[in-house]
């Protein structure tokens, strides 16, 4: 075979390869730059540690956070139309410890604070109150974390939400599987904030399409293991589509 085949044989090669349906994945300046568009208080730095390979157009990226209630694992999806890669909405951030990780808590700098709305004890993000809630709180540039008993958010005095990427971090059930990870010693503790909700680091985290879902695995430095399923995200890309969470301890 001549050296001008063999050139069209690789051009040709590489055609099929981009278009058979495989997605280009994003890389690591794209990740950094989406995460840093998230991060408040600017003079605080995320890390990307990982990108796992595109799973169906969906990618799946590991953070080293800067602070408290910022996610470690963000999701980031292909637009089918326009072909861009878009953050999804609704961020992770698997672990619970009930001991001081070394993250700053938001508290502690008076960025943050923990409230009660109206007459409700449990809540869920199928609730309409809580998701008014939050999207009158995003439109004034404000991140609201909302826990089973209670809703955290910070930025109260920060920047407009132009120059601010807002999240979700859905811990709605954060009490009871805190409960089953220290058998039952968050019963003792106060219900109405997080100061016993601190993050631990992420050992490693694995993403895959199984039955008709998919499945994120997420073990953490202090001996949890934690399995995200899902059948895939809203056509807003806000919101994880039948999330469910299960965790164990190693």
């Amino acid at each position: 075979m001549s050296s001008k085949s063999i050139k069209l044989v690789f051009i040709l090669g590489a055609l099929f390869l981009t278009n058979s349906g495989y997605p280009q994945s994003i890389d690591k300046t794209q990740a950094q730059a989406i995460a840093d568009k998230m991060v408040v208080f600017k003079k605080y730095h995320v890390t990307v540690n990982k990108i796992l390979p595109p799973v169906n157009d969906i990618v799946v990226v590991l953070l080293d956070p800067p602070y408290r209630e910022y996610p470690s694992v963000i999701l980031i999806k292909k637009d089918k139309i326009t072909k861009k890669w878009n953050r999804v909405f609704e961020c992770l951030s698997p672990g619970i410890q009930n001991s001081p990780s070394g993250l700053l808590d938001l508290h502690t700098v008076k960025g943050g604070i923990d409230f009660e709305i109206s007459d409700k004890k449990l809540y869920s993000l199928s609730d309409s109150k809580v998701m008014a809630f939050l999207s009158a709180a995003a439109a004034k540039g404000a991140t609201v974390i909302p826990y089973q008993n209670f809703l955290h958010m910070f930025n109260l005095d920060g920047p407009p939400p132009t120059k601010f990427a807002n999240y979700i971090i859905d811990k709605t059930i954060y009490y009871n599987l805190a409960n089953k990870l220290y058998d039952g010693a968050y019963e003792k503790y106060p219900t109405n904030e997080c100061i016993m909700y601190d993050s631990p680091k992420i050992k490693d985290v694995g993403f895959e399409y199984v039955g008709r879902q998919y499945v994120i695995t997420v073990k953490t430095t202090n001996n949890q293991y934690w399995t995200y399923t899902f059948d895939g995200v809203d056509s807003k890309n806000q919101f994880l589509v039948n999330k469910k969470i299960t965790v164990k301890k190693l």
